[in-house]
């Protein structure tokens, strides 16, 4: 973990409460939970486990090729992201190729809408599902500018190698998961341990 290599040495009068006064409620806590002083690496893994729970859902509202389609359009969302958060800029020559991507997703949410003999219900459909895929590409687009911000800090240790970030990432997004999972799903996993 990133934060192995900060860690804080803690004394025991500061164990006791004997803590300088003047120093700030967030300081405190960061001495206590060295993840707070990394949350660009954080929020990597939370929005990473983002995209791949909303690309779920969008996948179970709609056939696979026309999420897919939506989901391509992920360079509109994450140029945007990187241009207002200044992590990037944007071309004339790349501002020409979104725009072309913005016609192709709608053209291609109505060309879905249009493809059933009920056409007002399937059309709200495909703006649904294109709405949540889209949501999945901002999450895409946010994991990819904190993964940016995270690779630019300057940290004196040694920087971390792409499989055990994606490893960290990875272990971050379960336990993101699991609180939400815990608690909208505990009879069910009371039920499958078999606990009374």
């Amino acid at each position: 973990w990133p934060w192995d290599h900060h860690r804080i040495i803690i004394t025991s009068s500061e164990l006791r409460g004997e803590i300088v006064q003047n120093e700030l409620v967030m300081d405190k806590l960061k001495r206590y939970f060295p993840f707070l002083n990394h949350m660009n690496f954080v929020c990597i893994g939370v929005f990473n486990a983002l995209d791949f729970l909303i690309s779920s859902v969008a996948f179970s509202f709609s056939a696979a090729h026309f999420v897919e389609t939506i989901k391509a359009s992920d360079p509109i969302t994450t140029t945007t992201i990187a241009v207002i958060s200044k992590v990037d800029k944007l071309s004339a020559m790349e501002g020409g190729s979104l725009l072309l991507l913005v016609v192709g997703v709608l053209l291609s949410t109505c060309g879905n809408g249009s493809a059933n003999e009920n056409d007002d219900t399937k059309l709200y459909e495909s703006i649904q599902t294109a709405g949540i895929a889209m949501a999945a590409n901002l999450c895409f687009g946010f994991r990819a500018m904190f993964q940016k911000k995270y690779r630019y800090q300057k940290t004196t240790n040694k920087p971390m190698d792409d499989v055990n970030l994606l490893c960290r990432l990875c272990q971050i997004g379960a336990i993101f998961l699991a609180l939400p999972l815990l608690i909208l799903h505990s009879s069910e996993i009371m039920f499958a341990l078999d606990l009374p």
